[in-house]
């Protein structure tokens, strides 16, 4: 077994190793500012309340985990904050934790650094830390768990209901939908991975699931949608926890507003980062999947990303809905990927500016997780030393 693993590990080359260390680093860094965060932010009227929308006015969109969370206070004295604080920690070691592993399997390079490291993965939580910590995080530590699985653990069987993959989805995707419908439109990426890594797979394994979850969804839209007396209530209580109105309720009053509208400012804002976002991540899938994968990759990635259209109608926090495109379509890339480390080979002459235009684009845009009324986001505001002080601690 040793000698196994040391012949493993000699497979590795000096970049491959290199980049490792520097994404267990960053991962690193990550994790205790982004926690940091969390816990300046624990009595946030968005990133904390959101969590704690329950079911004491009756059954509601979005309640499940603030539910859950009373249920601790009720039978184990947790107080609520403290419970969505730790669960926070907890779904961002398990994020940090098994992407690394994913990029150990799959042994990535320095290209894949530059995509791990862009402004719209895991930087998208401290450039913006008013998006940071929403419930996108169940979707991106549950996607990765699922990804490494499937890495791991592949299933060995077509009968569907024999497989780890379709109970793991029947569990999964009813939960996710009920935690926050809006992660509902982005179900569809667990089986674009599926297919990629397993094309035998049986419709069964996903559609099943899928159904069961956009029967939740249909619910909770016409019949639990919520309404100016269920925000009341819910408001109501969490005063045990709100020490003179500490604990804002601005997440819990949405349930009962129309969605906000959205001005040609949007467009402006944020087409660009989309692009900027997606363009790359495409390009990468061609150089590393080869022919036929990166056209197969290609023409059912545009078909996932279809569902998730009516977000941008219906929601205003389009930095967040890029934030969440380009995360699962980075881990569905590095899953999916060959072993074969890619290296650049173009002409040497271009190789600097191969670097000037990597170091740009790591380093001098960003993204907002929404923008005000009639306004325009100036997404290339940011720099290298903006970069870094993003990690800082206080």
């Amino acid at each position: 077994m040793k000698n196994s693993l040391l012949f493993e590990f000699r497979r590795f080359s000096l970049l491959q190793i290199l980049s490792l260390v520097v994404l267990a680093v960053f991962l690193l860094a990550y994790f205790l500012k982004v926690n940091e965060i969390q816990n300046t932010y624990s009595f946030h009227g968005y990133i904390a309340t959101d969590w704690l929308i329950n079911y004491s006015s009756g059954f509601i969109r979005r309640g499940l985990f603030g539910e859950f969370a009373l249920g601790l206070n009720q039978y184990l004295d947790i107080n609520p904050v403290k419970a969505v604080l730790a669960t926070k920690y907890l779904l961002y070691a398990t994020l940090c934790g098994s992407f690394f592993l994913i990029c150990a399997l799959k042994k990535i390079g320095p290209i894949e650094l530059v995509l791990i490291l862009a402004p719209w993965g895991f930087m998208f939580d401290l450039n913006d830390p008013m998006g940071s910590g929403r419930k996108e995080l169940l979707l991106f530590a549950t996607f990765s768990i699922f990804a490494l699985l499937q890495l791991i653990a592949k299933p060995t069987t077509n009968i569907f209901y024999k497989r780890w993959d379709f109970w793991f989805l029947c569990l999964s995707f009813p939960v996710l939908t009920l935690m926050h419908e809006g992660l509902f439109f982005f179900l569809q990426f667990f089986i674009l991975l599926i297919y990629l890594l397993n094309k035998d797979s049986k419709v069964f394994v996903f559609i099943i699931p899928y159904g069961i979850a956009f029967g939740i969804l249909l619910s909770l839209y016409f019949f639990f949608k919520g309404s100016l007396s269920d925000t009341v209530i819910i408001c109501a209580s969490l005063n045990p926890w709100s020490t003179n109105g500490s604990l804002g309720c601005d997440a819990i009053e949405i349930l009962s507003k129309p969605p906000l509208k959205i001005h040609s400012g949007f467009y402006k804002s944020f087409i660009p980062l989309l692009l900027l976002t997606l363009v790359p991540l495409a390009l990468y899938g061609i150089a590393a999947l080869g022919k036929p994968k990166y056209q197969q990759f290609l023409v059912y990635s545009g078909l996932a990303l279809i569902p998730t259209l009516p977000l941008f109608m219906l929601g205003i926090d389009w930095g967040r809905w890029i934030h969440i495109l380009g995360f699962l379509f980075l881990i569905i890339l590095i899953a999916i990927k060959n072993n074969h480390e890619l290296t650049y080979k173009g002409s040497r002459f271009l190789l600097p500016l191969v670097i000037l235009l990597a170091f740009l684009y790591l380093f001098y845009w960003r993204i907002a997780h929404t923008i005000g009324e009639n306004k325009i986001f100036w997404w290339w505001s940011q720099d290298f030393l903006g970069y870094l002080n993003a990690f800082r601690l206080q």
